[in-house]
């Protein structure tokens, strides 16, 4: 596999007010900022939104890169190593999402405690990661994937490779309303809105 190369760190206002516009206006993603403080994404050079993703002992092993109609992995990533996740209190809940924006969507819509989420960048299947924290002694799976019709299907099959291979799991699938939880994250933001316009 190639090595893993990062984008450079945009380092101008316009970079930055294009990526974070991107986060903030067009995916409703309010505390954005927070998350680059926190180191979890950062703006490259093209303004694209970077989100780190790591191995279980957090380190780094690709990246999500997006935009305005701009999606891919960083050059050299390994989505089977590692994933873009956020450790929640002490985790009891393995919580499988698409993206890293599902990732965040979901973390400000269910607001879950003592959990791991994380996005599988589109793997439909086990990755050595899911399984290096599944033997950590988590004791329940949401797998939480596109409510689409190829989403359905691969939360349905990851769900019994899952039982299958861990017995003693309790596995659960967990739909958005909408097409994906950001899209749910859009609707409650917009509605927000509405209703300190009445």
């Amino acid at each position: 596999m190639s090595k893993l190369e990062l984008p450079h760190v945009g380092r101008n206002k316009e970079t930055a007010k294009k990526g974070l516009g991107y986060l903030i206006t067009e995916r409703k993603i309010r505390d954005a900022f927070s998350y680059i403080i926190d180191k979890f994404a950062y703006i490259d050079e093209h303004g694209n939104a970077v989100f780190i993703c790591r191995d279980v002992n957090g380190e780094p092993v690709g990246a999500e890169i997006e935009s305005t109609g701009f999606k891919c992995m960083a050059k050299g990533s390994n989505k089977n190593a590692g994933a873009f996740y956020m450790v929640i209190g002490k985790p009891k809940t393995f919580i499988l999402t698409k993206s890293a924006i599902d990732v965040i969507s979901y973390k400000s819509l269910k607001n879950p405690e003592n959990a791991i989420i994380a996005s599988t960048a589109g793997m439909p299947h086990l990755t050595q990661f899911n399984e290096d924290v599944i033997k950590y002694g988590i004791p329940s799976v949401k797998i939480a994937y596109d409510n689409d019709v190829a989403g359905i299907s691969n939360m349905e099959a990851l769900k019994a490779d899952i039982e299958k291979k861990y017995p003693n799991l309790n596995v659960e699938i967990e739909m958005s309303k909408a097409k994906d939880w950001n899209e749910d994250l859009q609707l409650q933001e917009i509605k927000k809105t509405q209703m300190r316009e009445l």
